[in-house]
């Protein structure tokens, strides 16, 4: 039942209601709502959407165009640690709640890609060994895709004269391209290493590290690279690296080894 309203100017000056929770908040007010059989949409600046399930709203509280929407939390782009509509508070869960469930979330998940990281190291134990560098700062499965690659594109460059000619688009990253003959037998070998199946991403940085081979020879490369990012693959093929932290004790992440593209 779409009770959508064609006003996305409203008044502001309505907003007047007193926050029910001692916490940061935004306000607004609402101009569209949709209810559904799982739950009710609300909407505010005319395109922002916020999705309230059942279990988030045990009193059942019906919101209304023109209604006051108080969103607790850090703010936009982060979770919505509760809701208040008007004089009313729908749901609202603390800050303690909201670490103990993410906690869960990363342990539950860390789990999770451990047990298929186990999976995937039985799997490719009897690989051929060699001295790498972690080229992704992704670890597991991801780190793999780069490694066979990167493996793939030197006995490449060994067999073959090549000349480096890919282009980069600025600020983009994941899109790595040229048209010469040779560099698109070197894109085929590399995707065949992998059976078709990696990301622009993975290509550029595959490329990037090609390339400093190819100009200062492996062993510059893996000497000037450095030394926790060294590895024997597959042995010592890092975990996965992007789910280990709780976010609520988070650093910022340099994991990434630089690329040269």
């Amino acid at each position: 039942m779409p009770i959508f309203s064609q006003d996305k100017h409203m008044e502001t000056d309505k907003m007047k209601y007193i926050p029910l929770v001692k916490d940061n908040y935004t306000e607004h007010i609402l101009d569209g709502v949709l209810i559904h059989k799982d739950g009710i949409e609300i909407q505010y600046n005319g395109c922002i959407k916020f999705f309230i399930t059942p279990d988030r709203n045990p009193h059942k509280i019906l919101p209304k165009i023109g209604d006051i929407a108080l969103f607790y939390g850090k703010g936009f782009g982060y979770e919505i640690a509760g809701l208040q509509i008007n004089d009313k508070l729908v749901y609202y869960h603390t800050q303690e709640e909201r670490d103990l469930k993410h906690k869960n979330w990363v342990e539950k998940t860390n789990q999770e890609y451990m047990e298929s990281h186990k999976k995937l190291m039985e799997k490719i134990k009897d690989e051929p060994s060699f001295e790498t560098v972690s080229v992704s700062g992704f670890g597991s499965g991801y780190e793999r895709a780069c490694q066979l690659m990167l493996r793939a594109g030197i006995k490449f460059l060994d067999e073959n004269e090549f000349h480096f000619d890919y282009k980069t688009i600025k600020g983009v990253y994941g899109i790595c391209f040229s048209d010469t003959p040779w560099s698109k037998e070197l894109d085929k070998i590399l995707l065949d290493a992998v059976g078709g199946d990696c990301t622009g991403a993975m290509h550029q940085c595959v490329i990037g590290h090609l390339q400093q081979i190819k100009e200062h020879g492996y062993d510059w490369w893996l000497n000037n690279s450095p030394e926790e990012r060294r590895f024997t693959y597959p042995n010592e093929l890092p975990v996965p690296s992007f789910l280990t932290q709780d976010e609520t004790k988070k650093e910022d992440n340099i994991n990434a080894y630089p690329c040269f593209l």
